[in-house]
C-alpha cells in the first residue's frame, strides 16, 4: 500500500492546550504557544489564565477565589504520528509564592499577556511561532483571521481548532486609545491565550512582479510531511470575549498585538502580586 503524507500545517503544531491547577485541583483550561528569544524558550498565554483573575478588574475568576500555582502543558512529542501529546506540570510561582511569568514593563497585568520561561522535556518538539514562515499580508478592517485554540477542552482534540473571525476594529488605532483589537467571532472558553493568524492562498503581489520582470524564479511549493498551507502572518494573542448581560449579546473578542510579546521579552519584568488590586 502506497504511503501517503499528511500535510499538517506548521501553525497547528505551534498552539498547545494548557490546564491550570491549584495543587491537585483543576481550575480551568486554555491555549498557549511557544516563542524563542535569545536562544531561550518561552510559553505565551493570557495573563488571566495564569493569575486566575480578570485582567481589567483583577477580581478572581473562580467562585472559590482560587489562583493557579501549577500549569500542565500538553507538549508535542517527537516522532510519528504527528500530534501526539505528553504532559508535565510546571510551577507558576517561586518558593516565596511570587509569580514566575513576565508581564508588560509599562502596564503590567493591564495587558492580558503572560510569558512563562520554560525548560522543555527532552522528548518534545517546540514549534516556536516566531520562527515559522511569515509573510507580509495587507491588513484592513473586515479581513478574515483565524484563532487557533481548544474550545472543546483538553479531551476534545490534540490539535487546535481553527476558529474563523473577522477584524472588527481599526487596527491602526493608537494603543493609548485602545490597547487591543476587536475580532468578530463566536468563540468558546478554552481558547484564551490562542495565537491569531492571517491566512491567504493568494500569491504575494511583490513576488509576482519580480517573477514577471525576470528577477525571481517561480517558487515551487514543497510540502514534506507537513507544511505551511498558504501565506500566513502571525498577528497576536487572543485573550477572550467581551461578555454582555447575556453571553450571546456580543460576539466580540480581544486580540493583543504581537508587539506586546516582543516588548515583554525585551524587558524581562516579572509580575508583582502587589499590583493586583481589585477594581470594581
Amino acid at each position: 500500500m502506497e504511503e501517503r503524507f499528511t500535510r499538517f500545517d506548521w501553525y497547528s503544531l505551534a498552539a498547545v492546550p494548557i490546564k491550570m491547577y491549584f495543587n491537585e485541583t483543576s481550575l480551568a483550561t486554555g491555549t498557549a504557544f511557544f516563542w524563542s528569544h535569545d536562544d531561550k524558550d518561552y510559553l505565551v498565554t493570557a495573563w488571566h489564565c495564569l493569575s486566575g483573575r480578570h485582567f481589567q478588574t483583577k477580581i478572581h475568576l473562580s467562585k472559590e477565589c482560587s489562583e493557579p500555582n501549577l500549569l500542565e502543558v500538553y507538549w508535542n512529542l517527537e516522532g510519528q504520528p504527528v500530534g501526539r501529546k505528553g504532559t508535565t506540570k510546571v510551577s507558576l510561582t517561586d518558593t516565596k509564592g511570587a509569580p514566575l511569568w513576565l508581564v508588560d514593563h509599562d502596564r503590567g497585568s493591564d495587558i492580558d499577556i503572560a510569558i512563562l520561561p520554560i525548560t522543555p522535556p527532552s522528548n518534545v518538539e517546540l514549534h516556536h511561532i516566531n520562527k515559522l514562515g511569515s509573510s507580509h499580508i495587507p491588513l484592513s478592517i473586515g479581513c478574515d483571521l483565524f484563532i487557533l485554540g481548544f474550545p472543546l477542552g483538553i479531551e476534545g482534540v490534540h490539535l487546535p481548532i481553527w476558529k474563523r473571525g473577522s477584524l472588527a476594529s481599526e487596527w491602526q488605532i493608537p494603543k493609548e486609545v485602545q490597547p487591543y483589537w476587536l475580532i468578530d467571532t463566536a468563540s468558546r472558553s478554552g481558547m484564551s491565550g490562542a495565537p491569531v493568524i492571517q491566512r491567504t492562498y493568494l500569491p504575494d503581489p511583490y513576488d509576482e512582479f519580480m517573477e514577471h520582470a525576470g528577477m525571481k524564479q517561480p517558487s515551487i511549493p514543497n510540502f514534506m510531511d507537513y507544511g505551511n498551507n498558504g501565506r500566513s502572518s502571525f498577528l497576536g494573542l487572543y485573550s477572550g470575549r467581551i461578555v454582555g448581560e447575556q453571553e450571546k449579546d456580543l460576539q466580540l473578542g480581544m486580540v493583543w498585538n504581537q508587539i506586546y510579546i516582543e516588548n515583554i521579552l525585551r524587558h524581562q519584568i516579572r509580575d508583582d502580586r502587589s499590583a493586583w488590586k481589585a477594581k470594581r
